[in-house]
């Protein structure tokens, strides 16, 4: 539980960057859409498919616009896995790294038959 809590801190700090990032996304779509003359539909999916490095190849851009405005999305993709594997790094991270705290529940401390040695 501890990585997500610092996965969902470590968001924060980068949210504006990350939805700038997908909006890009989202605007390239409407973009792609207009310039292709594509449904909105199909142009989410390709934009989605492209900014995820997938490419599956089914559509693919007609006009040097078209293919600018893939670029682009693709760019978005590519920083937004960066920054959110970047973010998930960095809590998992934090997470191995915190110390545990101690309970006191005396069931699990020593047993009073074990006496530390006097040096």
């Amino acid at each position: 539980m501890n990585f997500l809590r610092n996965a969902w801190v470590c968001l924060q700090h980068v949210r504006g960057l990350l939805i700038t990032l997908v909006g890009v996304v989202a605007v390239g779509a409407v973009a792609f859409s207009w310039v292709e003359g594509i449904e909105l539909a199909d142009s989410a999916y390709f934009s989605l498919i492209t900014a995820l490095t997938i490419g599956y190849g089914d559509i693919q851009p007609a006009t040097g616009v078209g293919r600018a405005i893939s670029v682009v999305i693709g760019f978005a993709g590519l920083l937004t896995t960066g920054l959110v594997v970047g973010v998930a790094t960095h809590a998992l991270r934090l997470s191995m790294h915190e110390v545990p705290k101690p309970d006191n529940d005396s069931s699990l401390s020593a047993p009073d038959t074990v006496r530390k040695r006097n040096p």
